[in-house]
């Protein structure tokens, strides 16, 4: 299980909220930039590198969980993974990624941004703007 703060880069967070941020405000574009930014400038070792590999097309899901080498970057990949389908209203995508991270990553940042969207999902218009 990963501890609240862990050795992922304020640079790296940041790129994965803005992303979600940007789709889920209805510009893709902007959401895009994120992830093109990260692919020139940023650090290729980095553990969120496959997740922006996977986001832009790159590597399928299966092979994004492949490239995972322990359950805190697993915990990275299952909730950027549930937020996405959860982003795109297909929920039963995105329901073995948060059981997953329920059960592995509940001390993560992810974990608790994932669980809001979730419940706001389940209890509102689909949107999730309603609380």
């Amino acid at each position: 299980m990963c501890s609240p703060i862990r050795s992922i880069p304020f640079h790296c967070q940041s790129l994965d909220l803005g992303h979600f941020a940007a789709i889920r405000s209805g510009k893709p574009d902007e959401a895009k930039k994120f992830l093109d930014e990260f692919q020139a400038k940023g650090d290729k070792t980095a553990r969120l590198a496959p997740l922006v590999r996977y986001f832009r097309g790159e590597i399928d899901e299966k092979a994004l969980l492949a490239t995972s080498t322990d359950d805190d970057t697993l915990n990275v990949f299952h909730s950027g993974l549930a937020n996405e389908g959860l982003l795109k209203k297909k929920h039963e995508e995105a329901t073995p990624h948060d059981i997953w991270y329920k059960e592995h990553g509940a001390g993560c940042l992810e974990f608790h941004i994932s669980s809001v969207w979730l419940h706001r999902m389940q209890h509102s218009d689909g949107d999730g703007a309603k609380p």
